[in-house]
């Protein structure tokens, strides 16, 4: 059974291709347990797009922290275009880590979500 309940979403929806724009990938998660969890996600892009406004980066660490039995917590996280990002539709993986009190993981989730670029 999931411990965590993983919710996502974009806004703006869609970043423009060739330009320098961004997104905010909007991260929702939910403890379902009856334990605290330490919880962090791993987000790897692909090279056309970036965690960075200033250089390529396509892996990155959100931490989470605790969370509380049924307690929800949210983190934004921003992608970017720029000239090497051509009209696409982008996976963008996510993997959700969450540890018990023994450090042990109690829970692995692994999302793709899908970014699109347009044309301006």
């Amino acid at each position: 059974m999931a411990m965590i309940k993983l919710h996502t979403e974009f806004f703006p929806l869609a970043l423009r291709a060739q330009t320098r724009s961004n997104v905010e990938l909007r991260v929702v998660l939910e403890n379902t347990s009856d334990k605290f969890l330490w919880v962090e996600l791993d987000v790897s892009v692909p090279n056309e797009i970036s965690l960075s406004p200033v250089k390529e980066l396509t892996l990155g660490k959100a931490r989470f922290g605790i969370l509380k039995p049924g307690q929800l917590k949210e983190k934004k996280i921003k992608i970017y275009s720029g000239v090497k990002t051509v009209k696409y539709e982008y996976k963008i993986q996510l993997t959700l880590l969450a540890y018990d009190e023994d450090a042990v993981i109690a829970d692995r989730k692994e999302e793709n979500v899908y970014l699109r670029a347009e044309d301006v």
